[in-house]
Order: C-alpha cells, then structure tokens, then sequence
C-alpha cells in the first residue's frame, strides 16, 4: 500500500471503516518502523533488488497474452473436433437404428419363410403318401386295362388326362 490510499477496515463490532490512511500510521500500528516508499513499477523500498522495467512487464504481458490466445485457439479446435464427434455420433446412430430395423424387417422375412417351407414340406409329405397309394393302384388298373382290352395309351396327353386307344386286330 502506498501513501494516501483508501483502506477498509472491519471493527470488531462488524461494521466496517473506510478511510485515508497514512503508510507511516499504518506501519506504526503494525510494529513500528519506516514505512516503505512507493514507485510506480511496484517497488516499494530502494533498498529492494531491482524489479522488472516497463520493457520487461510489456514483453511479459506479450507472451501472456500469446499464451492466453493460444490456449483460447486450442479451446477452439476442441470445441471443433467436439461437434464432429457429436455430428458422426449422431450418424452413427441413426445409421444403427436403420440397420435395427433392417435386421428386424430380415428376421421377420426369415420366419414367415421358415413357415413356408414347413408348409411345403409338409404338402408333400401328404402326395408322397398319396402318390405311393395312388399310383401303384393306378398301374395296376391301366394294366389290366391293356391287358383285356388292348388299348394303347397316348402318354403325351396332358396331365390329369387319360387318352388311349383301343386296337382290334393287328396293330397299323
């Protein structure tokens, strides 16, 4: 503190004091002794080192301030690289929820197939069964046919069709 200077002062009762005080009675309050000289780069007693000249603190305050617009820059590229992250997050994401519903869409293809083809196989199960009931009869009876009535049956007639012809005598 240096001479003249306001000073707030707390009294014991709470309430607080403000008022201009002299170094030289604020030393003496303290202990006594000389009170320190002012300068205005911050000294306050010759006797000190040398402090810093105002070329110093203004190559001082450049790299701070260098320091300080650096770490500023490097806040900016963070908050940059933050929102890409957060954008391909957010990408990924949906891209994600489409592939869950592709996958859903697939499983739900998947069992109506399985479906199908249980259905099918079980379709032909049932003309196996019959086609090995129905056709050896179905032999038999056009055999029999041949056999007595000699008839010649066209096997290119189409199906669920019976052509024959019946022969009397020599065959052409």
């Amino acid at each position: 503190m240096c001479f003249g200077e306001t000073v707030v002062v707390q009294v014991a009762s709470g309430t607080l004091d403000t008022g201009l005080q002299t170094r030289r009675g604020m030393f003496l309050a303290n202990g006594g002794g000389d009170p320190p000289l002012c300068s205005p780069w911050g000294r306050t007693d010759p006797r000190e080192p040398a402090s810093l000249h105002p070329a110093e603190i203004l190559t001082m305050e450049k790299e701070v301030a260098q320091s300080l617009l650096n770490a500023k820059e490097q806040v900016h590229q963070g908050g940059v690289e933050l929102q890409q992250l957060e954008a391909g997050l957010q990408e990924a994401g949906e891209e994600d929820a489409h592939l869950k519903a592709s996958l859903l869409q697939l499983t739900r293809e998947l069992e109506e197939l399985k479906e199908i083809e249980a259905d099918l196989q079980r379709q032909e199960k049932e003309v196996d069964e019959d086609t090995t009931v129905t056709i050896p009869s179905a032999v038999y009876v056009a055999q029999l046919y041949h056999q007595i009535s000699k008839i010649e049956w066209d096997y290119e007639c189409e199906p669920g069709m019976i052509k024959g012809s019946i022969l009397f005598g020599e065959p052409f």
